[in-house]
């Protein structure tokens, strides 16, 4: 998160986009409300175009959900992907008070 922050800082906005798909879509999902209010700041002052930010999200989404959902489902032995499995356990199935209850 910290690297997708310095490409904004330096207007690197395709690094960016890319820094924050691996860090939203492999560590954390919570990490798309920052990240993603800062890339409403960018679009809303004009400082990136909505071309821009399509021609580098689509496919940081597609290839970064592609690679973490290969690597997680090679080691767990099943196709997954971790972070959408506890976001759908957490808010739609809404069993997050059973974590850790044995």
């Amino acid at each position: 998160m910290l690297l997708a922050l310095r490409f904004w800082v330096l207007g690197q906005h395709g690094h960016f986009i890319w820094a924050s798909g691996v860090a939203v879509v492999v560590f954390r999902f919570e990490v798309a409300l920052l990240l993603g209010i800062v890339l409403l700041m960018e679009l809303a002052g004009g400082r990136l175009g909505v071309r821009t930010l399509l021609l580098h999200l689509l496919p940081a989404g597609v290839v970064c959900l592609g690679m973490t959902i290969l690597v997680d489902s090679f080691f767990w032995k099943r196709w997954l992907w971790p972070e959408g499995e506890v976001l759908w356990f957490n808010t739609v199935e809404n069993k997050s008070s059973k974590w850790g209850v044995s």
